[in-house]
């Protein structure tokens, strides 16, 4: 599938003509944000995901060092 997809965009692509087209100084700008705010949108996607991974390990860290502490007070 994903090679149907490739070619039909590389014969897309050899096939262009040239545009007789003007983008205004704000439909750049637009352009300029939504690139911006797509890679900040991916940024704390990542920051996210790497807090539950490091939340899975720290949980199991932590609580073992509760019950270390807890049978050293007992004691």
């Amino acid at each position: 599938m994903i090679r149907y997809l490739t070619f039909a965009v590389l014969i897309m692509l050899g096939f262009t003509s040239q545009a007789q087209a003007y983008i205004d100084p704000v439909t750049g700008s637009v352009i300029i944000q939504s690139l911006i705010g797509a890679f900040a949108v991916v940024l704390v996607a990542l920051r996210g995901f790497r807090d539950r991974i490091v939340g899975i390990f720290r949980t199991k860290s932590e609580s073992e060092d509760e019950d270390d502490q807890q049978s050293t007070s007992e004691s």
